[in-house]
């Protein structure tokens, strides 16, 4: 009587045993950002295959920003929009370029970034200022 339940836990372990029990994990975006008022920075590394999309608000008193960008072997799909105070688009730039940059003339208050990675790996930074 005891034979069917042993041969039946034996079988169950065995199929158990076999299987990958874990749980895949998207890949995370997890950024160092700096965001004081006319100051704001962002900064990513080990980024393995990142699609995610984030938003801040940061307040900005000038009319303008300037924008430094370094990529550190970044690939994929990675960019950087800029909205004024007034909600008008004042700069758009993919991050896998490096250099300084200027924002169109803008009207201050609180200004929108918003970074967006489709498959992206590698590391970036970039900075906005008041000029």
């Amino acid at each position: 009587m005891h034979r069917p339940i042993r041969l039946t836990a034996i079988v169950a372990i065995t199929l158990l045993a076999g299987c990958d029990l874990r749980v895949a994990t998207e890949p995370t975006f997890q950024p160092q950002v700096i965001n004081v008022p006319n100051d704001f920075a962002l900064q990513a590394e080990s980024l393995d295959n990142v699609t995610d999309e984030r938003t801040y608000s940061w307040q900005s008193d000038g009319t303008a920003a300037t924008v430094s960008q370094l990529p550190t072997g970044l690939t994929g799909t990675v960019s950087l929009v800029v909205a004024d105070g007034a909600g008008n688009q004042v700069y758009q730039y993919a991050l896998t370029d490096t250099g300084t940059f200027t924002t169109s003339p803008g009207t201050a208050g609180s200004w929108t970034v918003r970074v967006h990675l489709e498959d992206a790996k590698g590391g970036f930074s970039f900075r906005l200022k008041k000029p």
